[in-house]
């Protein structure tokens, strides 16, 4: 998902794992609801590890 444009997306009842999604545009207005993530890496380079929804 790297460089990828978000905008409008909905990424619902997901589980991502080894995600990059570093350059990724609109990440903010993704509809996560029910997603679980092991490591994901955000646009800025953060990287998320979730056991919960997030």
């Amino acid at each position: 998902m790297s460089g990828a444009n978000l905008q409008s997306a909905s990424i619902t009842q997901t589980q991502l794992g080894n995600t990059n999604m570093s350059g990724a545009k609109y990440v903010s207005n993704v509809d996560w609801t029910g997603t679980r993530v092991k490591g994901l890496v955000l646009e800025d380079g953060t990287a998320i590890d979730s056991d919960g929804d997030w």
